[in-house]
């Protein structure tokens, strides 16, 4: 019996070995180092008409790009904040005021319809290209360092959501692309990425490599901004200071 027992024993002791062996290395990709700064965020853009209330819900990608203190800024596609997009896409008549509720990661229905609003986020700063959004409350995360200057051919890799879901936060994946297009003086780059409608990959971040780190060098942006169906436009970001401070 004892022999019995110690066979079972090695027997198991060989299967976790192998297992051990054969499990996957933890992952090295931008994934792996900002994996907290990612998230969904749920965007309610509430308006009135003579019929009465109107909300159109939008859930994209957003990066937390720092936390200090009591306050942490994101980072998402300007379009999704800016009322003349309402205006042009959306069909909203022009010139009616939109008021935006945000929700990271959980869209709480019932918080909405009580007329409590969504998680303390504000507009921080529009630019042509992305928008900064300013939480009113601190969280656990490492700075994002970016880069502001993409190279042609350089290696990248987007970090796109596998599943969007309303009540729960979703996972996401890294795709790695190039960098195609560099225009000069331009706000925006282009890389290899086909263009999708899906909302839930708007704002999603894009890393290079630099001396052995994980850089940030922008976010999707789409809205007709390329014209090359298997390109994708990428808004440049500056340095985290600049995105953090009102000029």
């Amino acid at each position: 019996m004892r022999r019995k027992y110690f066979n079972i024993l090695v027997f198991a002791s060989l299967i976790l070995a192998c297992l051990s062996f054969w499990a996957p290395a933890q992952g090295t990709g931008p994934l792996n180092q900002y994996k907290d700064n990612i998230h969904q965020l749920h965007l309610v853009a509430q308006y009135f008409t003579g019929s009465g209330q109107a909300n159109i819900i939008q859930t994209i990608t957003t990066i937390a790009v720092r936390s200090r203190g009591s306050e942490t800024f994101w980072l998402i596609e300007k379009d999704h904040v800016d009322p003349a997009y309402y205006y042009r896409e959306r069909r909203v008549p022009v010139g009616t005021p939109i008021t935006f509720f945000f929700f990271i990661d959980v869209f709480d229905i019932i918080k909405l319809l009580q007329g409590q609003g969504g998680d303390p986020l504000e507009i921080f700063k529009l630019t042509d290209h992305y928008a900064v959004l300013r939480e009113s409350r601190g969280r656990s995360i490492p700075d994002t360092v970016t880069v502001p200057d993409p190279q042609i051919n350089e290696a990248a890799i987007i970090i796109l959501p596998t599943r969007v879901r309303l009540t729960a936060p979703t996972t996401y994946s890294e795709l790695s692309t190039q960098i195609l297009q560099v225009p000069a003086e331009s706000s925006i780059f282009f890389m290899g990425f086909a263009l999708k409608d899906d909302d839930s990959t708007h704002g999603a971040p894009v890393f290079v490599k630099r001396e052995g780190e994980w850089r940030l060098v922008g976010v999707r942006v789409v809205h007709e901004r390329s014209t090359t169906p298997d390109q994708s436009a990428v808004a440049k970001v500056p340095s985290l200071d600049e995105l953090t401070t009102k000029q």
